[in-house]
Order: C-alpha cells, then sequence, then structure tokens
C-alpha cells in the first residue's frame, strides 16, 4: 500500500512537473522568439510591433512605433526580402545575437542570402533588438 502511495504521488508531481516546463516555454521569450517576431514584423510593415520590439536608449516604444511608422509607408514601402533564422548565440544573460540569412530585393535575377546577425538586448525582461548596432545593410531604411 505504502508504495503504491509513493508511486501515485511521484506520477502526480511528474505531471506537474510537464505542465509547469510547457507553460514556461509558452510564456517565456527568448532572443530567437523576439528576434523572429521583430523580423516578421519588419517584412509585414507592422510599425507598432516594431515600436515595441526596438531598443534605442532613450526612447520609448510609442517613440520607436512612431519613427517605423515614417519609414515603412514611406521610403521602405516597397522593399520586400525574404528572412530564415538560422541559430542563436547568448553572450550574456542580457545580451545575445540571433544569426539568420536575409535575401534581400526578393525575386530579382541577383537576388542572394546574405548572412546577418540582429543584436539582440533584454530590456526590463522583454529581448529588443538594439537598432543602433543592427547593420543597415538588412534594411537599409531603420531609423537613425
Amino acid at each position: 500500500r505504502g508504495a503504491i502511495k509513493i508511486t501515485h504521488i511521484i506520477a502526480i508531481l511528474m505531471v506537474v512537473a510537464v505542465f509547469v516546463l510547457v507553460g514556461m516555454s509558452l510564456f517565456s521569450d527568448s532572443p530567437q522568439q523576439a528576434g523572429g517576431r521583430f523580423m516578421d514584423a519588419l517584412a509585414r510593415h507592422d510599425s507598432q510591433k516594431l515600436g515595441h520590439l526596438s531598443h534605442v536608449s532613450g526612447q520609448s516604444s510609442e517613440q520607436m512605433a512612431q519613427r517605423w511608422e515614417k519609414l515603412v509607408n514611406g521610403p521602405a514601402k516597397h522593399f520586400r526580402f525574404y528572412w530564415r533564422i538560422s541559430g542563436t548565440s547568448q553572450a550574456s544573460g542580457d545580451t545575445a545575437a540571433v544569426q539568420m540569412f536575409v535575401e534581400r530585393d526578393q525575386g530579382a535575377p541577383t537576388a542572394y542570402e546574405e548572412k546577418f546577425e540582429l543584436p539582440m538586448v533584454k530590456v526590463e525582461g522583454q529581448w529588443k533588438v538594439d537598432i543602433r548596432r543592427l547593420d543597415r545593410r538588412i534594411f537599409p531604411f531603420l531609423p537613425r
């Protein structure tokens, strides 16, 4: 009888542990997830999401969204590209880099994939792209 109770307790604890791990993975943010959301927002010209996922020291998310709005609906309106994430490296607890391949001028006969990195920084518990360190060749219309 005692062994059966212990087995049930262990089984219940294992089920709880699985739910905790699944919950943590659903609600935790990684540099790769944030980088993917940033690139998706960039491809879709979603200025609000770009503002939320961008970091420039001294600029709020709302200010960044306004800057992105002017760019994605202005000079960058017809800029198209393809991207795919290939990996992530985390330098410290609050800095990381997301490696990816980007094909600019998608569909053009001269288009080819180039390797880039998204510099990521953790700000108030959220991963964001450090715009000042981002290579302008990825997206030539980055906010200055």
